[in-house]
This record gives structure tokens, sequence and C-alpha cells, in this order.
């Protein structure tokens, strides 16, 4: 009998999957690794199965080099700079600043409605009112700690 390994699924030796996380833990993952992925993903899936752990590993490196590919693309596309893509960032957020006070400008009314009707029942609170503006809400009380 064989002892079970535990270096992990086959696919994990194959020295193209090691060769792919090379190239994306050193940042060159559009050089080749989705290639390799991609073509370790479909052998994967007709040796295993595609609800296999093998193809499982295979479609998060895939995805996974899609992705680090992809970033670098568009780092690289139209020569833009980290400090290009940060002024794209900054003008992001203040597009979403802008859309949330144009947000809060439409509700005004609606605040203003709520603040009057918080201070009125403050000032009915004071003055010892109930919501029906009765103010008879403790007689019953007095009542019963008259006939103690």
């Amino acid at each position: 009998t064989m002892a079970p390994t535990t270096d992990g699924p086959p696919v994990t030796r194959d020295p193209r999957f090691k060769a792919g996380r090379t190239l994306i833990q050193s940042g060159r993952a559009n050089e080749g690794a989705v290639d390799v992925f991609a073509t370790l993903l479909e052998e994967t899936l007709s040796k295993y199965g595609e609800t296999s752990v093998e193809a499982s590993i295979c479609y998060y490196e895939y995805g996974n080099a899609l992705f680090r590919a992809a970033r670098l693309d568009e780092i690289d596309q139209d020569g833009a700079s980290n400090d290009e893509a940060e002024a794209r960032s900054k003008a992001a957020e203040a597009a979403l600043q802008r859309a949330k006070e144009q947000s809060e400008d439409t509700k005004p009314a609606a605040k203003e409605e709520n603040l009057e009707k918080n201070e009125e029942s403050e000032q009915e609170e004071a003055n010892g009112l109930d919501n029906d503006g009765s103010g008879d809400d403790n007689v019953e009380e007095d009542d019963d700690m008259q006939l103690a």
C-alpha cells in the first residue's frame, strides 16, 4: 500500500504549476502564467473532473493569474503610472462624495420635518403630556397613592 502524501494535490507538483506560481510571485503574471494555468486547468478537468480538489486549485491559480495579469496590463496600458492610478482613484472618490452630497440635498425637507417632530416630542415630554396630548397618564397612579 502507498502512504498518503501531504504535499497537496498532484497537480501542485507539476513543473508547469511551479513555474506559473513563480511568474505570479515575481510580478510577471502577464508573461505566460495565464496560459500555463489555462492548460493545467484543461488537463485537470479532463483527468479528474470539474468538482475535484485538483481542479479547484487550478481554477484558483488560473483566476489569480488572470487577475494579476489584468492589473499589470492596466498599469502598463497607455503608459499609466502609479501617480495616474492614484489620480483616477481620487477622482472616483470625489465623484462618490459629490453623489452623496447630491443625495443628501434631495432629502432636506424630510430631515427638517423629522427634526420638528423630535422637538415637539421633547417639548411634550417636558410638559408632561402623553402622545395624545392629554397629560392624564399619571392620574391613576396619583389616585392609587391616595387610597393607600
